[in-house]
């Protein structure tokens, strides 16, 4: 028996309202991942963490035939494709873009004090950030110069005596934060 090729292709749902769905979904989740924080993403950067959840999503109907068709399930996959690729460009391109969707390193640590702003903004206890830094070796908070939450969730923590032994060059060390 021969599959119904034009069924399975034949697209139920107005292809601009598919786009335009997919569209608000991908960029409120942006929004909304991005002011949730940079621990919370864990260690895929925002738009490759929603693209590849939501492509699962999507395109899962269009592969079980539930709702949509195979030929919506393209528009949803390469609407989101290309509204990565748009954002990757802008990140690449623009300055102002890049510090709203890919931020800078957030300082937790400098100069071998807390920085407890900054730890509230992302939620990290001292507690917390008292075990990533011994996972380093780092058991004195007075020894670490800087320690940054890296946009990816990582720490990477640059140690006092190892800018002081190298003449200013900080080792950083990343951790799964």
């Amino acid at each position: 028996m021969w599959p119904d090729l034009e069924a399975m292709f034949r697209l139920d749902e107005n292809a601009l309202e598919l786009f335009i769905r997919t569209s608000v979904i991908y960029l409120g989740l942006i929004i909304v991942l991005r002011i949730i924080g940079r621990r919370e993403t864990g260690a895929l950067e925002l738009p490759e963490l929603l693209m590849i959840v939501l492509i699962a999503d999507g395109v899962q109907q269009g592969m079980a035939g539930a709702y949509t068709s195979v030929t919506g399930a393209v528009i949803v996959a390469a609407t989101l494709i290309g509204w990565n690729y748009t954002i990757t460009v802008l990140t690449y391109n623009f300055p102002f873009a890049r510090n709203q969707l890919r931020p800078k390193p957030l300082i937790l640590v400098q100069d071998g004090a807390y920085q407890r702003h900054h730890m509230r903004r992302e939620m990290v206890t001292r507690d917390e950030l008292d075990s990533m830094l011994r996972v380093q070796g780092v058991d004195d908070i007075r020894l670490v110069k800087q320690a940054c939450l890296e946009p990816d969730g990582e720490l990477s923590v640059s140690r006092l005596d190892d800018h002081e032994s190298h003449g200013g060059g900080a080792r950083k060390n990343k951790i799964q934060g």
